[in-house]
């Protein structure tokens, strides 16, 4: 379970020990997403429609690097297309979170489903992820940093390179879609 909570001012694992002094440990949420007010409607109703968008909108905040487009090339048939992006990490991307206090790095599973993302969102006919071939993490990405990602399609496989502005790879790989 997941509650959304307005606490300024505590942390996720206070607040769980609270709870915990006063009702059922069955009750009591598994992830508490903070935020600053709950989302209620103009007439200040609070509704499961807007409930629901919020965490629809926590989701995405949670999953993402920050991503934009910047150039695309081919012909359309799927040999040889090209996207480029340009990618910042945000200091506050939740995967971060754990991994590691002190010296954190971005997860080399984020790194790959944002490659699958962008692909599957760039050449929607790719279909779903069958496999993933020759995968390798040069470096370990960081929180603030900036750097590009190259997209080339070659029919159901599509090469992918993470690096920085210097051209210092990050991660590299093919995705194989069915």
């Amino acid at each position: 379970t997941v509650a959304l909570v307005v606490a300024p001012g505590l942390s996720p694992e206070i607040l769980r020990h609270e709870l915990r002094r006063w009702l059922d440990p069955v009750v009591v949420p598994r992830r508490l997403r903070l935020v600053d007010a709950l989302p209620r409607e103009a007439n200040g109703k609070l509704t499961r429609r807007r409930l629901l968008a919020a965490f629809e909108e926590l989701k995405a905040r949670v999953r993402t690097l920050e991503c934009t487009i910047e150039e695309t090339s081919g012909d359309g048939s799927g040999e040889g297309e090209r996207a480029e992006y340009a990618l910042y990490v945000p200091r506050d991307l939740y995967a971060l979170r754990g991994h590691f206090r002190g010296a954190p790095i971005v997860p080399g599973v984020v790194e790959l489903d944002l490659a699958r993302e962008q692909a599957q969102l760039r050449w929607p006919a790719l279909g779903g992820l069958r496999r993933v071939l020759r995968l390798k993490f040069v470096r370990p990405l960081r929180p603030g940093e900036h750097l590009r990602m190259s997209l080339i399609r070659d029919g159901r496989r599509v090469q992918f390179c993470l690096a920085t502005d210097d051209s210092d790879k990050i991660g590299v790989g093919t995705l194989e879609f069915a």
